[in-house]
């Protein structure tokens, strides 16, 4: 028997209320019947997902690609908020040596100062761009597409700011071919899952 939503996936079972066959996407499982989403939002209320008792999609309802990209994110939101963090530490002591630099040479402001300021700033964009990560991958681990369009945009960004900084000697080279190569194989898993997604 196939689901009636997905007719190339086989069903898992049929709904208890109207007895058409659901796959492991469509299934909504309640008190221990298995029912289509119609006939659940129906008798109770709205259901957009099958839920374990967390409110979490259970993880054999989540396709293993879609695991692995949002673990992948966590991973690269965490990084990047500690290395965010530390930028933003650099940054202050830049500031800290500019003043101290700028007190000598009796300046109200020098170059030190402006480095200061852009490596400051460059840190806080690393915590900003951190977090969008961890959501998207916390939107994923919960199969929603809503992570999966955020994973997209998020990765195409990066890629195109990898690209455009491979040529720059500090930040280009062999960091932003990682980085190309890391978000194409993220944006990958996200195609390979996105049938999963609700």
């Amino acid at each position: 028997m196939k689901c009636y939503v997905h007719q190339d996936l086989d069903a898992v079972g049929v709904c208890s209320v109207c007895g058409q066959g659901v796959c492991g996407t469509c299934a909504v499982m309640i008190g221990g019947k298995l029912y289509c989403k119609e006939d659940a939002d129906k008798v109770f209320g709205s259901t957009q997902t099958p839920q374990d008792n967390q409110g979490m999609v259970s993880a054999s309802r989540r396709s293993t690609a879609i695991t692995v990209a949002f673990i992948i994110f966590y991973i690269i939101g965490i990084l990047g908020i500690i290395g965010g963090i530390g930028i933003i530490v650099l940054g202050i002591l830049i500031g800290a040596l500019s003043g101290i630099s700028d007190l000598l040479a009796g300046s109200p402001i020098g170059f030190l100062g402006v480095i200061s300021a852009a490596v400051t700033g460059w840190g806080v964009l690393f915590l900003v761009v951190s977090s969008l990560y961890i959501l998207a991958g916390a939107w994923l681990r919960r199969s929603l597409k809503r992570g999966g369009l955020m994973g997209i945009a998020i990765l195409i960004t990066s890629i195109v700011a990898a690209i455009v900084a491979l040529p720059v000697p500090v930040i280009g080279g062999p960091l932003s071919a990682v980085s190309v190569g890391v978000d194409t194989l993220i944006l990958i898993l996200i195609a390979a899952g996105w049938r999963s997604l609700h």
